[in-house]
């Protein structure tokens, strides 16, 4: 999870003449936005600046008020994460702020820059890696031969290394080499010792990636030193030594890349549902989900995404086995739960046995990620809901909204009434009471006097955290 920081958006025309109609109601729909930002309803936030950005796009790619709009709704985005937007949407999204700020900014300003950095956590949270790696390497140059190396430059840059070395290491199959991934993470740890001194907030996270990357490199070598060949040992940790039957579905999906082309998909869903045992076949195959495997590891979640196509609910036994051996961070995860979650109400039985038989809380909550979104009411859903909340309150706030029973509402409002604010936390605190209000407001409830001043006080205690250590549109990624 990240932490996004979202720039002021009044900006004055400077001008002796009355503003246009179209400016007036551009700036009162940024002034609505805003206040619903401190207040955390980023929800009501999103609809006022898509509301402001069909007013901005009549003023010019060159315009500073449409590059704000955009880089402030890719921000509200990323604090909202909350499933409403597709991949394609985040991608025209991006791809829209990246050319509109380096238009209106240039190709080498340090506000492009601050864009791309948002951009590449928005496009990661859609897992669009490759292009998320690209937007974070892009900011990552651009600041690095930033001709003035301002504390302002050095904290996006810090942002941007960490998170491209995060990003890297969480998603291996973008295939850079783990030494160049440790000199990201080390240079921002360097970094950002040398802007926020030697316990900065986000100190113990990157010394954590740096121990990881460093560990996983040290068993490599011991392996290496207990008699395996390269070759064996390429084998045994990767799919490069299979081949895939010419003209077969998993050959085709291995040529199609990251994303599945609308024509091959056409074609493949075109056979019909006698193609479903294959496609399933793929999807059980450990190996093709691989990194060095043909296709990168993309073959499965092809194979899902087209599974999905064809209602194949005979597939849901299948998903929630191979679910249940994700980690959250694994690409695959978030095209199973997708995928799971269309089946709807089919996917009720064999949801609730793959719950039973979890092993641990993460393939419980994977599961439960998928009961809350199949559109059924049922008692045993509500259960396992939460169970989940009782665990992960931020997870089981966001299912039990995702759910959508009132029923829940006592037990949200239990829940935040039991909280304390604590203070001096900086903006990583007192997230579960965010997210605990966020449910309660989604499902239609409403915040007690108590609750709201309990509410208010995070949201200064936040802004004093973000003061102290951001003063810039940037990214900061939150503790796993």
């Amino acid at each position: 999870m990240i932490e996004s920081f979202a720039p002021s958006i009044n900006v004055p025309t400077h001008s002796d003449k009355p503003a246009s109609s179209r400016q007036r109601v551009w700036q009162l729909h940024i002034d609505d936005a805003e206040r619903f930002i401190k207040s955390g309803q980023h929800r009501k936030a999103r609809q006022k600046l898509k509301a402001a950005l069909r007013e901005a796009s009549h003023f010019g790619e060159n315009d500073e008020r449409l590059a704000k709009t955009l880089t402030n709704l890719v921000a509200c985005e990323l604090e909202l994460d909350d499933g409403e937007m597709s991949s394609d949407q985040a991608l025209t999204l991006a791809n829209t702020a990246v050319r509109v700020n380096k238009s209106c900014y240039g190709d080498s300003n340090e506000k492009s820059a601050q864009c791309l950095l948002n951009v590449g956590v928005l496009l990661e949270y859609h897992r669009l890696f490759d292009k998320a790696n690209a937007a974070l390497a892009e900011a990552v140059e651009i600041l690095r031969c930033h001709k003035e190396q301002t504390q302002a430059v050095n904290k996006i840059l810090f942002h941007a290394l960490y998170n491209r070395a995060a990003l890297l290491w969480s998603h291996q199959t973008i295939g850079i080499e783990a030494a160049e991934v440790l000199k990201l993470a080390e240079e921002a740890y360097t970094l950002g010792e040398s802007l926020y001194g030697p316990e900065y907030l986000l100190a113990d996270e990157i010394k954590d990636l740096i121990d990881d990357i460093k560990l996983d490199e040290s068993i490599g070598a011991a392996s290496d030193d207990n008699g395996l060949s390269d070759n064996d040992a390429d084998i045994l940790q990767s799919g490069s030594h299979i081949t895939l039957p010419e003209g077969s579905i998993a050959a085709q999906l291995a040529t199609a890349g990251e994303r599945l082309p609308e024509t091959l998909r056409t074609s493949i869903v075109g056979l019909g549902r006698e193609i479903i045992p294959e496609l399933i076949a793929i999807l059980e195959n450990e190996t093709l989900a691989m990194r060095d495997a043909p296709g990168r590891g993309y073959v499965p979640i092809h194979a899902v995404e087209l599974l999905s196509a064809l209602s194949a609910i005979e597939s849901a036994e299948s998903m929630l086995q191979v679910l249940s051996r994700c980690d959250f961070m694994d690409i695959q995860h978030g095209a199973l739960t997708n995928a799971l979650r269309s089946f709807g109400a089919a996917v009720l039985e064999p949801g609730l046995k793959s719950y039973t038989a979890a092993e641990n809380q993460d393939q419980r909550e994977a599961v439960a990620e998928v009961l809350a979104g199949i559109g059924v009411r049922d008692p045993r859903i509500f259960s396992i809901l939460l169970a989940v909340f009782v665990e992960n309150i931020a997870l089981g706030s966001g299912l039990l909204a995702k759910y959508g029973d009132l029923v829940a509402l006592p037990e949200l409002s239990a829940a935040l009434d039991a909280c304390k604010l604590d203070p001096k936390g900086g903006f990583f605190a007192n997230h579960e009471i965010i997210e605990i209000a966020d449910a309660i407001t989604v499902l239609g409830g409403t915040l007690t006097a108590s609750q709201e001043n309990l509410l208010d006080g995070v949201h200064r205690s936040n802004d004093a955290g973000r003061k102290a250590i951001l003063s810039l549109i940037g990214i900061a990624r939150k503790p796993r």
